[in-house]
C-alpha cells in the first residue's frame, strides 16, 4: 500500500502542480512574423525551454543585454574616441617637449619614467577598448547574422 503525505491525506492538496508564492495570471499578446516564429521554435530545441519561459528568461533576466540604443552607444563611441584622440595628442606634445627638453640638457630621468608609466597605461586602456569593441562587434555580427 502506498503511503500517503499528510498534506494528501487531509484532502488539502490533491498533488499535481504546487501553487506557487507569485501565480502568473498575467498574459502578454504578441505577432511573429514567420521568420521569427522560426527562430524562437528553434530557440525553444535548442535551449529546452518552454516558448514562454524562453521569453521570459530572455526578456526579464538577460534585458539589460538585450536592449541597447544604437544611437546613444554610438554617441558614447564617438565620445570615447574623441577621448583617445586628444590623450593622443597630449601624448604628441609631451613627447616632443621631452625631447626639446633632452636635446638642451635639461631632461630630468623622473620625467622620462613617469611618461614611459602615463604612455604604457594609455596603451593598455587603448589594447583593452580595442578588444571589448571588436568582441561587441563579433558578437552582434553573430547574433544579427552580419
Amino acid at each position: 500500500m502506498k503511503k500517503m503525505n499528510k498534506a494528501a491525506s487531509d484532502g488539502t492538496n490533491k498533488g499535481g502542480r504546487p501553487v506557487g508564492l507569485e501565480p502568473r495570471n498575467r498574459s502578454i499578446h504578441c505577432r511573429f512574423t514567420e521568420k521569427e516564429h522560426q527562430l524562437i521554435e528553434h530557440m525553444e530545441r535548442v535551449f529546452s525551454l518552454s516558448k514562454a519561459n524562453l521569453i521570459r528568461t530572455r526578456v526579464l533576466e538577460n534585458a539589460e543585454p538585450l536592449i541597447l540604443d544604437g544611437l546613444e552607444f554610438a554617441k558614447e563611441l564617438r565620445a570615447i574616441g574623441t577621448e583617445l584622440g586628444r590623450a593622443g595628442n597630449n601624448i604628441n606634445q609631451l613627447a616632443k617637449h621631452a625631447n626639446t627638453l633632452e636635446k638642451s640638457g635639461l631632461l630630468n630621468e623622473s620625467v622620462v619614467t613617469r611618461f614611459n608609466v602615463l604612455i604604457e597605461s594609455y596603451n593598455v586602456v587603448q589594447t583593452e577598448l580595442i578588444k571589448t569593441l571588436r568582441k561587441v562587434t563579433r558578437d552582434s555580427a553573430k547574433k544579427y547574422k552580419i
